[in-house]
């Protein structure tokens, strides 16, 4: 699989550009986060969700196993809370927070857990992946 994951942007990017455009708007926009899983499991699924006047208009989910990656290793609740934030970004219907083009809709953090999953899948000898290089 063959992808520059500096090409992609990192979510704390695309949320900066949220913050700054959200403020010159005369609507009122929130940011929610919950976690779906049991805390302390070991896969971790959050959904962010973003209101405008109390509206929900655009909600995003990830999904993060412990111990799976050097990340993971130590921080997968966080992990998975800044993915469900940069998925919820790419589908806000409002502005584009997602750079100049729709091929790099996914974040740096999405494409470094298809890297990851990559990875885990080839060293068991399974698989699963496809070479698209993008995550949906």
């Amino acid at each position: 699989m063959a992808f520059d994951l500096d090409s992609y942007e990192p979510v704390q990017s695309r949320f900066s550009r949220f913050i700054e455009w959200a403020s010159t708007r005369e609507e009122f926009f929130a940011v929610v986060s919950e976690m779906l899983s049991a805390p302390g499991a070991d896969i971790c699924v959050f959904k962010t969700s973003i209101l405008m006047d109390g509206v929900i208009v655009a909600t995003g989910h990830a999904e993060e196993v412990r111990g799976q990656g050097n990340v993971n290793r130590t921080s997968h609740v966080e992990n998975g809370e800044t993915s469900s934030l940069g998925r919820c970004l790419s589908n806000f219907p409002l502005h584009n927070f997602c750079g100049t083009s729709v091929d790099k809709r996914p974040s740096r953090e999405e494409m470094s857990k298809v890297q990851r999953m990559t990875t885990l899948t080839s060293d068991l000898g399974v698989t699963t992946l496809q070479p698209s290089d993008k995550a949906s």
